[in-house]
């Protein structure tokens, strides 16, 4: 499946930031225009629920459990909040090089040289000579 130039983009903006875990309101405020849920299935891996909230008029209010799966929020009174929305998940950094190896059509077995950061990831042919091609 073709990735879209803007989508693209994001998601080595995500690999050079790190492994760090985002809440699915913030992917969908970031990513108006794609579809969430098959971008989560395809680069990142689901950290259960967040316990903060964004809220008008401050930066975050403590989520609360109340029962199993029912979640709310106290600013001045108690109100709900979908479950769906507290999902965080955290960004696969394996997506990239296993996605350039891919694209690239890069034969050869992946090595993580730095954890993280650095992989190798095969070798690409160029003109009859092998080449070593890293990411990171």
């Amino acid at each position: 499946m073709p990735i879209k130039p803007d989508l693209l983009h994001f998601l080595v903006a995500m690999f050079e930031a790190g492994p760090r875990t985002r809440m699915i309101t913030e992917l969908k405020a970031s990513l108006p225009n794609q579809d969430i849920e098959a971008l989560v299935q395809m680069a990142f891996q689901s950290e259960g629920y967040c316990m903060w909230y964004p809220v008008e008029g401050s930066e975050y209010a403590e989520v609360h459990e109340v029962e199993p799966g029912k979640f709310c929020y106290f600013d001045a009174g108690w109100y709900p909040v979908n479950p769906d929305e507290l999902k965080q998940y955290r960004y696969s950094m394996d997506w990239l090089p296993k996605t350039l190896k891919s694209g690239l059509q890069i034969s050869g077995k992946t090595a993580e040289i730095v954890r993280g950061k650095c992989w190798r990831l095969g070798d690409f042919r160029f003109m009859d000579q092998v080449v070593p091609i890293r990411s990171g």
